[in-house]
């Protein structure tokens, strides 16, 4: 019995997505092309493109890599590109406005970089007291908003982006951060919006 629901569930949800748009009702059928991504052909051919090229490329090479490479050459590999990145996560904990973080970010380049020999090994880690590692590259999570949707939908997408900010406070990993709005006539009701939430 409880398998079945599980599967009614699932078809329930697989079925929901699938969105089929209205052809008797005018005004629904205006709101449906509204919402409908207009470049959404484009995405799909540039995804199956990448698909493609990862089956062909990229995996073989990954499934090569890791047979090949013993684990403690994989652990150099992971220490060289982690120290590559902490200048970019250096400067997302400073626009993120956590300046602990991003000292101890700039702390462990500073000793990995020289010391570790660009990384290769975690010096920092292998103090008496580690100095610890904040990586999480998404949580700035720029929000690009264009000049159509800001005139179309400013007072719902204000309303989005300050509930996505507020209602998942410590509870997900990435929240919006920086917000790209055009500057227009319609940016002071976004904003007007936004200070209503």
């Amino acid at each position: 019995m409880p398998s079945r629901v599980v599967v009614i569930f699932a078809a329930a949800f697989l079925f929901a997505g699938c969105a089929t748009p209205p052809k008797d009702d005018p005004e629904a059928l205006a709101e449906f092309e509204k919402a409908n991504d207009p470049i959404e052909p484009f995405n799909r051919v540039v995804f199956d493109f990448n698909m493609f090229v990862d089956k062909l490329i990229f995996k073989p090479i990954a499934t090569m890599y890791d047979g090949a490479m013993p684990e403690y050459g994989q652990e150099r590999v992971h220490n060289v590109l982690a120290n590559m990145r902490a200048p970019v996560v250096f400067i997302n904990d400073v626009l993120q406005g956590e300046g602990q973080r991003a000292g101890v970010t700039a702390g462990r380049f500073a000793i990995n970089t020289p010391v570790g020999v660009l990384g290769l090994f975690d010096v920092a880690a292998a103090r008496p007291e580690p100095i610890p590692v904040y990586a999480e590259m998404g949580s700035t999570n720029p929000v690009f908003v264009l000049p159509g949707a800001l005139r179309e939908r400013s007072a719902e997408m204000a309303a989005g982006y300050v509930q996505s900010v507020n209602l998942g406070v410590g509870r997900f990993c990435t929240n919006p951060g920086l917000m790209f709005v055009p500057e227009s006539a319609d940016l002071s009701a976004f904003f007007a919006a936004v200070a209503e939430e």
